[in-house]
């Protein structure tokens, strides 16, 4: 469950509350992600809540960017890039590790909705693969060279 709150402070400053606890049941997709993390911190050198964090703004910031008209157009579009930068990462090392083909050979007819809840239960073998490291990618904007110079004339 999750409760958000925008907090004001005297400096007209603002702050958004965001309050998530989760307590997904063992065996369950959740779980697995949650318990991946945990046990990842270390060789990360993020904590649970930043490594969360990132992904989220890797998903999310570029749609949470595009209606802002006070954000410029040369700064949303850096945040894009930086953001496929993040995702195509982690697709690339999900393809490594699942030998799986560069691209996809067809789109599917239709994505998912949603991953599935409950984890088939894994042989041993499967368990004690060799985990590669994700790569490090840090999702600044301003990192990425993205040309604005084509943007001034719109």
């Amino acid at each position: 469950m999750s409760k958000a709150a925008l907090n004001g402070s005297s400096s007209g400053s603002q702050r958004l509350r965001f309050d998530f606890r989760h307590h997904p049941e063992s065996g369950s997709s959740s779980y697995a992600v949650y318990r991946y993390l945990a046990d990842h911190e270390d060789q990360s050198g993020m904590g649970l809540r930043e490594q969360v964090e990132r992904m989220l703004r890797a998903f999310w910031l570029p749609f949470a960017y595009f209606n802002n008209p006070s954000i410029s157009s040369c700064f949303k579009n850096q945040t894009a890039v930086a953001a496929v930068a993040e995702l195509e990462s982690r697709a690339a090392l999900i393809r490594r590790m699942y030998n799986l083909p560069a691209q996809p050979t067809a789109a599917p007819a239709a994505l998912p909705n949603a991953l599935p809840d409950v984890l088939p239960s894994q042989p041993d073998a499967e368990r004690s693969r060799t985990e590669e490291k994700p790569p490090d990618v840090d999702m600044n904007p301003e990192d990425y060279a993205y040309d604005c110079t084509e943007l001034d004339d719109l």
